[in-house]
C-alpha cells in the first residue's frame, strides 16, 4: 500500500484549514505628536500663523499658544507623502502654497487646511486687494528665504575642514 495519496492528502488538509494569513503591508505610520516631533523649518504666513514642517511628521499650522494638523483634502485624488520634502510659499491673502516634488503635487493652505491645486478653464475668485503692511509680505517672505538659503550655505562652509597649504 502506498503511502504517497495519504501523506498528501494531510498536507492539503493542513494547509486548506489554516487562517488566511494577514496582509503583509507594515501598518500606518501613528503620526508624531507636535511635542515629540523635530521641527525642521517655521514659515511665517501674513495671518499672523505659521506653517511648520518637522522631520518624520506631519505639517502642522500654528497660531498663538495651539498648533493644528493640516487636513489634506483627498477629493481630488490621492494626499501627498509629508514625510518628504515640501516646499511651502506664503501668500499675501494669509494662505500659502505648498508643493511636494516627489508626488508632484500642488496644495493651497489656508490655517488648518489644504486643497490640491487642479487646473481650471477661468478662475473664478476675486483677488483681494492689498493692504496695509501685506503689500510687503511677498517681498519679505522672498527675502526671508534668500537669507535662510545663505545662511544654510555658510554653515556648510564653516563645517568644512580647513586645509593646511604649508609643507614643511
Amino acid at each position: 500500500m502506498s503511502r504517497y495519496p495519504v501523506l498528501v492528502a494531510i498536507v492539503l488538509l493542513v494547509c486548506c484549514s489554516r487562517p488566511q494569513a494577514a496582509s503583509r503591508t507594515s501598518p500606518p505610520i501613528s503620526p508624531i505628536p507636535l511635542a515629540e516631533a523635530k521641527i525642521k523649518e517655521i514659515i511665517p504666513v501674513a495671518d499672523g500663523g505659521a506653517y511648520l514642517t518637522t522631520y518624520k511628521s506631519d505639517l502642522w499650522y500654528v497660531r498663538g499658544g495651539n498648533a493644528v494638523r493640516v487636513h489634506f483634502d483627498s477629493s481630488h485624488g490621492k494626499t501627498p507623502n509629508k514625510m518628504v520634502a515640501v516646499d511651502i510659499v506664503p501668500s499675501v491673502d494669509g494662505g500659502a502654497y505648498a508643493s511636494f516634488p516627489t508626488d508632484k503635487t500642488l496644495w493651497y493652505l489656508q490655517q488648518g487646511e489644504a486643497r490640491r491645486i487642479v487646473e481650471s478653464t477661468a478662475i473664478t475668485t476675486q483677488a483681494s486687494p492689498s493692504t496695509g503692511g501685506n503689500r510687503f509680505f511677498g517681498l519679505y517672505t522672498v527675502e526671508l528665504k534668500a537669507r535662510r538659503a545663505a545662511e544654510k550655505e555658510l554653515a556648510s562652509l564653516d563645517e568644512e575642514p580647513e586645509r593646511d597649504d604649508d609643507y614643511e
